[in-house]
């Protein structure tokens, strides 16, 4: 069988992965002092605990605190592990009150796509238990993960871009659609010498020469290859893309003229502007609304899962820091914002808190 080592998305998930599945062997015993509440019910202080100790036998803590230190590096995971085990338990109540299941095959299916990464059963399992899991602690760490997935696509289905936004948001940012059709000959930096020569010819040339002469050059001296087979033609470039000094080179130029050679981190370019437009609403519109969706889907499910903190009256143990109501990741406050000792309840601003049900 081909070796094969595991790809980046592969590791990072494992990873990842980590944090959360350490919280399950802790799960049902309560101490006296937690570490979190989620509707009243503790994490307990010691499940953090025995979770840090186990990571600090994994490669990660090492690494972690070589880059940092070991204090740093156990301060951040025990926020990080903290944060999901939050997370996990106010998913999988919200999701049960809906009713919410996964199914083994979905889980299954998953796990597999993940065991492709590796080039034989021994590796993965190697890897899993490199990073202190299991592969049942896997298992549910996939399960909490689609539960996640499907509350995101339900509620992100609810989130629509009017036509009025849309077209506001063309009118207000107009210079963004703004595009040149150009061509171009690139020159290595310490070709300068060359690059002013052939700008200087091109330049002087009848304008009726000027498109073959260009083409020519760029074909003989252009080292961007792609756009040289084609005489140096880019395509439509959106102005707002360019390099700032191409940009000024090409601002008061006319169609069909050429630049001096500009600096460039491709070394020198010589510039042939071969035409202008704006893109219409219709021609933007996709882009548009896109985009506009996909900061309005980012908006409803950060200020869907602020209100569902709230209504579980999520609280944090002060001596794991405070929590970010943007992120909902527990870090450190600033010295004037620390809290006296007492835990202190997740209360973010925004809208009351709507129903639970579907």
């Amino acid at each position: 069988m081909t070796n094969r080592r595991p790809t980046r998305r592969a590791r990072v998930l494992i990873a990842v992965a980590l944090a959360g599945a350490l919280a399950l062997s802790g799960c049902g015993y309560l101490a006296d002092q937690a570490a979190a509440s989620v509707r009243g019910r503790d994490i307990p202080l010691h499940q953090v605990q025995q979770a840090l100790q186990t990571f600090k036998r994994t490669a990660q803590f090492k690494q972690l605190a070589s880059q940092s230190s070991p204090e740093k590096a156990a301060r951040q995971f025990e926020q990080g592990y903290l944060s999901n085990i939050v997370r996990e338990k106010v998913i999988r109540y919200v999701a049960a009150r809906r009713g919410m299941t996964v199914s083994r095959h979905q889980v299954e299916a998953q796990l597999q796509a993940i065991r492709r990464n590796y080039p034989n059963r021994k590796a993965f399992l190697q890897a899993v238990s490199q990073q202190g899991l299991t592969v049942a602690q896997l298992r549910r760490l996939i399960e909490d993960q689609l539960l996640q997935d499907e509350l995101h696509r339900r509620v992100i289905a609810r989130v629509s871009v009017s036509s009025d936004r849309v077209r506001a948001y063309y009118r207000s940012h107009l210079a963004r659609f703004r595009q040149l059709h150009l061509a171009r000959i690139v020159f290595p930096a310490n070709d300068f010498d060359r690059a002013r020569s052939v700008a200087r010819r091109l330049r002087s040339a009848p304008s009726a020469r000027v498109p073959a002469l260009f083409a020519k050059a760029a074909k003989r001296y252009s080292s961007e290859r792609s756009s040289a087979a084609k005489g140096g033609d880019m395509g439509w470039v959106a102005v707002a893309s360019l390099n700032p000094n191409v940009r000024f080179a090409l601002e008061n130029l006319g169609p069909g003229e050429v630049t001096q050679p500009v600096n460039t981190q491709n070394g020198f370019e010589v510039f042939r502007l071969l035409g202008k437009r704006t893109l219409s609403l219709q021609a933007a519109r996709d882009r548009i609304e896109a985009q506009l969706g996909a900061r309005a889907q980012q908006r409803a499910w950060a200020r869907w899962m602020q209100e569902r903190y709230r209504a579980l009256k999520v609280t944090i143990n002060p001596r794991f820091g405070t929590l970010d109501p943007r992120t909902l990741q527990i870090g450190d406050p600033a010295p004037e914002d620390l809290p006296n000792g007492a835990p202190t309840p997740f209360v973010p601003s925004g809208s009351p808190l709507p129903p639970l049900g579907p």
